[in-house]
């Protein structure tokens, strides 16, 4: 049960490390801040790796970020004042960030006509999003917040931006930072094969931050064409 005296995310992150979660420790928690202490070890973006090892890393990630999804919270989306979720139902949630990166995306022609409305026809196929219960996710989980000592993950980095929905939409999210094979032995790790549903998530992010911010926007353009085809493969 959330307890007032600690911030939103500090709460979440004391009932993650209960769980064996490798996140920070706090140090100092208020209601609106909280320092954590630091964890030592090379991000995973800036680890050289190879391929084989970089693979049973992201297998183990995929295990840890199961686990944290077994923790479920209630309402959906950000929270204001509390963990809870603001909004009603995942699809207004969704809703509520998709509408206005779709009318940005074709105002500013910042995608062409024909990738615009093939996102739209995939965001109508996967209605009605999600129907189980909403999981907390860490919502920020990237090869920058993956701290790894001595080869494994050492922490998990950056909780502030947590919301309450479906699991896989934390998936998705990765899949902008991380290649197919990579990717494919996340999926491994977290005990999943709907990879299709995920890629679903992954166009969901990349239109909103192409039409959102104006740094890596050419990159994110790559990375969505790149993500259309696998989706249209499967």
């Amino acid at each position: 049960e959330y307890q007032s005296k600690l911030s939103p995310a500090a709460w979440l992150c004391t009932q993650w490390r209960k769980k064996r979660i490798p996140l920070p420790e706090p140090i100092l928690v208020t209601k609106s801040f909280c320092i954590e202490r630091f964890i030592p070890g090379k991000t995973l973006k800036e680890s050289i790796l190879p391929a084989r090892k970089k693979e049973k890393i992201l297998f183990a990630l995929g295990k840890l970020i199961r686990k944290m999804h077994t923790l479920k919270g209630k309402g959906w989306g950000e929270p204001r004042y509390s963990p809870k979720g603001k909004s009603h139902s995942w699809a207004a949630y969704l809703d509520r960030w998709w509408k206005p990166s779709i009318r940005t995306l074709r105002k500013k022609a910042f995608l062409p006509k024909k990738t615009i409305k093939r996102l739209e026809e995939i965001y109508a196929e996967n209605l009605p999003f999600y129907s189980g219960k909403g999981a907390f996710l860490h919502n920020d989980i990237k090869p920058h917040h993956v701290i790894l000592r001595e080869n494994g993950i050492a922490g998990i980095i950056d909780a502030s931006d947590f919301i309450v929905g479906d699991p896989l939409y934390e998936l998705g999210l990765l899949r902008e930072y991380t290649p197919k094979k990579e990717f494919e032995a996340l999926m491994k790790g977290y005990g999943t094969r709907n990879e299709k549903k995920a890629l679903f998530y992954t166009l969901y992010q990349l239109a909103g931050r192409i039409a959102r911010y104006r740094g890596r926007r050419g990159k994110r353009k790559i990375k969505l064409r790149e993500i259309l085809d696998e989706y249209a493969e499967l």
